[in-house]
C-alpha cells in the first residue's frame, strides 16, 4: 500500500448504502476509511464530487433491470496520482 503507482480496482460488491445491513465485521465505509488512511481515493467520487452511497451513476443494473442500479465497481489511486486522471467514463444502461 506504500507504492505510489498501485491501483486498486474491481467489482467490490459493496456500497455505503448497505453499511447497516452488512453481516460482516466491517462495512463499505470502514473500507473507504482504511483506504483513505493510506492515501487511496476513489477516482469516480473525486472526479464527480460525490459521496459514497450517493452515486448518481450505477455500475450494475440488478437482474438487468434499468430501474435498479447500484454503484459497486471502483478504482482507487493514491491521492498524488489523481492529477494524472483526465477522464473516467461509465457506460449507461442502453450501451
Amino acid at each position: 500500500m506504500k507504492n505510489d503507482n498501485l491501483i486498486i480496482l474491481g467489482d467490490f460488491n459493496s456500497n455505503a448504502i448497505w453499511d447497516n445491513d452488512s453481516p460482516k465485521e466491517y462495512t463499505h465505509s470502514d473500507m473507504i476509511d482504511i483506504l483513505e488512511k493510506h492515501e487511496f481515493i476513489s477516482v469516480y467520487h473525486s472526479l464527480n464530487d460525490e459521496q459514497h452511497g450517493k452515486e448518481k451513476t450505477p455500475t450494475l443494473y440488478f437482474r438487468k433491470n434499468p430501474d435498479i442500479g447500484y454503484h459497486i465497481d471502483y478504482i482507487f489511486l493514491k491521492r498524488t496520482q489523481l492529477d494524472n486522471v483526465r477522464e473516467l467514463s461509465i457506460g449507461d444502461y442502453d450501451r
